[in-house]
């Protein structure tokens, strides 16, 4: 406990980890690349950075994406604030278990009169589409896996080929982007519906207690409001499309995909695959970069994974990191034994127990903290940007003050020479 840090520091760690937060993107190469990095940070909730850039990946490359989790956890608040982001058209509905698909794809319906020469008149009945799903840049379906098989299979042209068919004649969408928010995973009648939404997430409640503060204080900060045309993001579409996938990069796609497909229980569709170098140049261009590298295949973590199980999520992650960025999956499962050191804490609810086991957290902290900061130096030397590693680095820090605070009523003020004086005592 002689490594506990000062008030001061503490304050210090948070000034950084702020710095970080500004500093850690590539510097943007246009005007444009700074709007959507800076789209990406303002949606971003709490803890789920990279859901907020997964939804900006998707719309770079007109794919859709899923938002599982629990009611209450940030899905609907980051797809509004995208949209508001956005100057297209959205559209919106929240589904259920018995609505018919025109409530998705008919505005109203029209009959047209038309006498006949014997003198009988026929009616002609005509679906209208205007402002309706087809009709809208970006859609979000909020419950999306409510919906019975019928009406997700029947959004199957739309999201894959833009096209639908309406008044026995086949007509092109102008939808790019659907987004699929729901509490509950897709059946197995919906397997082909979400095998063709590439990005999915998880969400969950918070874990750190400092994003709880964060979160409480929020709303008495204002947040920025960034805002791009569609013609700015058809542009930024047409650079995402022109950025390079040298030969070594697809040799390892390859072999990423060799490996998943020989592992057992992970293969994935020859659709899923033929998306991901889109994602990759996409994930390219939000890093600055004109031609793509290893680290710019670490989105695949988000499209690779079909059972959204925590064990399996990290199981597709750590073959993507593995084979692409080993160092990167080592630091994230440091990260992750750090939440869970600082989640055992708090569950303990025996106050003498919970003060033994604070003191053993200390000390796991210190060690973790330890191995992260080697891991990031092999980062540094192999000329790949460390800013967002640190800023893991620096939040077991930030946990470690918060046990020491919080459950063994360390005085932070304390000088660090003063607190250690009183401990030998």
């Amino acid at each position: 406990m002689s490594d506990a840090p000062t008030q001061s520091e503490v304050e210090d760690l948070k000034a950084e980890l702020a710095r970080i937060e500004e500093e850690e993107a590539v510097v943007p190469t246009s005007e444009l690349h700074q709007k959507m990095t800076a789209i990406a940070k303002e949606i971003a909730p709490f803890e789920h950075d990279d859901a907020a850039e997964g939804l900006v990946l998707a719309s770079l490359t007109k794919q859709h994406i899923c938002l599982l989790g629990p009611p209450g956890t940030g899905k609907s608040w980051m797809v509004k604030n995208f949209t508001k982001r956005i100057q297209g058209r959205h559209f919106y509905k929240l589904l259920s278990r018995d609505m018919p698909p025109d409530e998705l794809l008919v505005r109203e319906y029209l009959y047209k009169k038309r006498e006949l020469g014997d003198g009988t008149t026929a009616v002609q009945f005509e679906k209208q589409w205007e402002g309706m799903l087809p009709d809208c840049e970006i859609a979000f379906l909020d419950e999306g896996f409510k919906a019975n098989s019928t009406t997700l299979n029947k959004l199957l042209d739309i999201i894959l080929d833009r096209e639908f068919a309406m008044n026995g004649e086949i007509h092109q969408a102008k939808t790019q982007t659907v987004v699929i928010a729901s509490n509950e995973t897709a059946e197995a009648e919906c397997k082909a519906f979400y095998d063709r939404i590439m990005f999915r997430f998880v969400f969950a409640v918070l874990r750190e207690q400092g994003n709880v503060k964060r979160m409480f204080e929020m709303e008495r900060k204002p947040r920025p409001m960034t805002v791009i045309t569609l013609a700015e993001l058809a542009t930024a579409q047409a650079m995402v499309a022109d950025v390079e996938i040298p030969d070594d990069l697809i040799n390892k796609l390859v072999e990423l995909r060799h490996e998943m497909h020989n592992s057992g229980g992970v293969e994935h569709s020859n659709r899923r695959w033929q998306a991901c170098p889109d994602i990759i140049r996409a994930s390219a261009w939000m890093q600055g970069k004109e031609v793509a590298d290893p680290d710019c295949m670490d989105a695949l973590q988000h499209v690779l994974w079909h059972d959204p199980m925590p064990e399996k999520i990290r199981e597709v992650r750590k073959m993507v990191l593995q084979a692409v960025n080993p160092l990167k999956q080592q630091i994230l499962e440091k990260f992750e034994q750090a939440q869970d050191v600082l989640r055992a804490c708090y569950a303990e609810k025996e106050e003498e127990k919970r003060s033994k086991q604070a003191i053993e957290a200390n000390k796991k902290l210190n060690k973790i903290h330890r191995a992260m900061n080697e891991l990031i130096e092999k980062v540094g030397k192999r000329n790949r940007p460390t800013a967002r590693y640190k800023g893991m680095a620096d939040r077991v820090i930030l946990m470690k003050s918060e046990i020491l605070t919080e459950f063994l009523d360390v005085d932070m003020e304390l000088p660090a020479a003063s607190s250690k004086k009183k401990r030998k005592r």
